[in-house]
């Protein structure tokens, strides 16, 4: 399972050990931004992990650029990301 980000990845984690359900061996479980809470629960969560400031220093640059420019062409950039494996996909 894929989730939006980490915070609701640990709440998935929680249900589905409610339920008795075995992560990752029933299900594997993986979040998005990485944070640091990601390593210290159980299981571990794997996570995309990206460069925040460097996304938020790209989006001001491109805000800026529109607003000196508003008639150009809206673009498509993407961000490098990192999959941090940890226990939550471990023999998946």
């Amino acid at each position: 399972m894929f989730c939006y980000n980490d915070e609701l990845a640990y709440g998935v984690i929680e249900a589905l050990k409610d339920e008795n359900v075995k992560i990752p061996e029933d299900v594997a479980i993986v979040g998005y931004d990485d944070l640091e809470f990601s390593k210290l629960i159980s299981p571990s969560l794997t996570s995309v992990k990206f460069d925040r400031y460097h996304l938020g220093y790209r989006a001001v640059e491109m805000l800026l650029e529109r607003l000196e420019n508003p008639s150009m062409e809206p673009r498509l950039e993407f961000v490098d990301v990192d999959l941090v494996i940890r226990e939550s996909t471990v023999g998946v």
